[in-house]
């Protein structure tokens, strides 16, 4: 993540702040259950998931009070797939991140 380190420094040298942020990471092979390896399962929640939860964190301290997360996800996130569900998984976590960051980043305003 030191790429993400570099950018929100370049951020911070020009503007300072950060208004709205946009999160959109995604993919994933289609493996039928009996199929998923260890490795598949790391790289889509890599990707999915830890890559969009740093993205975030990283932001915070350039995030105005009242700024805007979005965060994209997919209806794979909420609906039964069959051959995506590691990819579906890794979506619905976006949708529990987002709720509860909406808690704790309350008393910013960040929405």
């Amino acid at each position: 993540f030191d790429d993400l380190d570099r950018l929100y420094a370049q951020v911070k040298a020009e503007s300072g702040r950060i208004d709205v942020l946009s999160v959109n990471a995604g993919g994933g092979s289609m493996l039928p259950l009996g199929q998923i390896t260890e490795q598949h399962f790391d790289e889509t929640f890599d990707r999915n998931v830890k890559a969009v939860l740093f993205t975030v964190q990283k932001a915070l301290a350039l995030l105005t009070d009242g700024a805007s997360v979005i965060l994209t996800g997919s209806t794979a996130g909420s609906t039964g797939t069959a051959a995506i569900s590691v990819y579906g998984a890794s979506k619905a976590a976006l949708r529990n991140f987002a709720r509860s960051w909406i808690i704790n980043l309350k008393e910013r305003q960040i929405r």
